[in-house]
C-alpha cells in the first residue's frame, strides 16, 4: 500500500453576481441551504477535505464577488487555480450570455489547463427558467467543458459537482499554471502551501 499523504487544490468559483455561487459552495459545507446569503465582496474564502485513493485531499474554494466593480480583481484570485466552476442563472439569460467574457478572463490568467465545469444553477424554478439544460450542455460542448444542472436551494447534484471537479483533477493530475515572475500572492495561512502534481 502506497503510503497516503496530502495534496492541496485551489479551485475558483466565478459568475456574475446572484447565480448562487456562494449558496451552491454552503449546501455542500453545510448540507444545508438558507433563504438568503450576504453578497460577497471581493472573494471568500472555504475550505473542505476529502479522501481519495488513501490521500487526503485538502481543497481550498474561493467565492469571488460577480459585481462588476470588482472584476478587475478577479485574476489576482484565479492566479495558480487547479479549477473553476463557472456558474450561471438558469433563470437569468443574461448571466449565461456573460459565460464567454468569464471564460476568457479566467483561461488568460489561469492558463488552458485548468479544468472549468459550467454549471446552471436554479434549475428547481421550472416557471422561470429562461435557459434550458440542453443550452447549457451546447455552451460546454462547443468550449470542451463539463457541465452540471444544479439546485442549491434543494441540493441537486451540488455534492455531485464538488466531488467530480475534485476526483478529476486529482486523476487527471491537473496543475495550476505558473507565471516564472514572482507574484505576490494571498497567504491563507502561515506556511508554504504545497499542490500535488
Amino acid at each position: 500500500m502506497k503510503p497516503s499523504h496530502t495534496c492541496t487544490y485551489r479551485l475558483i468559483m466565478i459568475g456574475n453576481s446572484f447565480v448562487g455561487k456562494t449558496a451552491l459552495v454552503m449546501r455542500y459545507i453545510n448540507k444545508k441551504s438558507q433563504e438568503s446569503y450576504d453578497e460577497t465582496i471581493g472573494a471568500a474564502f472555504h475550505s473542505f477535505t476529502l479522501n481519495l485513493d488513501n490521500e487526503t485531499v485538502n481543497v481550498q474554494i474561493w467565492d469571488t464577488a460577480g459585481q462588476e466593480k470588482y472584476r478587475s480583481s478577479g485574476p489576482v484570485y484565479f492566479r495558480n487555480a487547479n479549477a473553476a466552476i463557472l456558474v450561471y442563472d438558469s433563470t437569468d439569460r443574461h448571466t449565461f450570455i456573460d459565460l464567454p467574457q468569464w471564460l476568457d478572463t479566467f483561461r488568460e490568467t489561469a492558463g488552458q489547463q485548468a479544468l472549468i465545469t459550467i454549471v446552471g444553477n436554479k434549475i428547481d424554478l421550472d416557471d422561470k427558467i429562461k435557459v434550458d439544460q440542453n443550452e447549457g450542455q451546447q455552451f460546454a460542448n462547443e468550449n470542451n467543458l463539463s457541465f452540471v444542472a444544479t439546485s442549491a436551494l434543494t441540493g441537486y447534484n451540488v455534492d455531485y459537482l464538488f466531488q467530480s471537479v475534485v476526483e478529476q483533477i486529482h486523476n487527471d493530475g491537473i496543475t495550476p499554471h505558473t507565471n516564472r515572475k514572482k507574484e505576490k500572492l494571498i497567504k491563507i495561512q502561515d506556511g508554504e502551501q504545497k499542490s500535488c502534481c
